[in-house]
């Protein structure tokens, strides 16, 4: 974690309601600052605004966190690197952390391992049961 990033979490505390969308600005801009620079290629500000079609200065904009972004315009800001957003819905007292993977490689992993161990996550070839459909209400 960034030191910007790391005294904004620890200076919002529990903060208000009114805090929170900042914190999720700050946390998107700074991933897809990061996959621009994790590309093979890596992406500029002013290459991002081109593959986007919009001025270099509304992307300089967006990255300084100045823009109220709305899920599509996040979500067009990241399939212009190849990438795409997770929105997730928890208890404002816990930690999210994400693992980034392949879907085949998680597949693959789970089937050469039934039952091993790996980085302290248990893998298992044994079925979940199916999710409740909402459907049909």
């Amino acid at each position: 974690m960034t030191t910007d990033r790391t005294r904004t979490r620890k200076g919002m505390g529990t903060g208000s309601v009114d805090d929170w969308p900042s914190l999720a600005l700050l946390e998107f801009t700074t991933g897809l600052a990061r996959m621009m620079k994790a590309r093979a290629k890596p992406m500029n500000q002013a290459q991002l605004a081109r593959a986007m079609e919009v001025s270099a200065p509304y992307i300089s904009s967006v990255m300084a966190g100045n823009e109220n972004l709305s899920i599509e315009q996040m979500s067009r800001l990241a399939a212009a690197v190849d990438c795409t957003i997770h929105i997730a819905v928890v208890k404002k007292d816990l930690r999210v952390r994400w693992i980034e993977d392949t879907l085949e490689n998680t597949a693959d992993r789970c089937r050469s391992s039934a039952g091993a161990t790996h980085h302290g996550t248990s893998w298992s070839d044994t079925p979940r049961p199916p999710l409740p459909s909402i459907r049909g209400r």
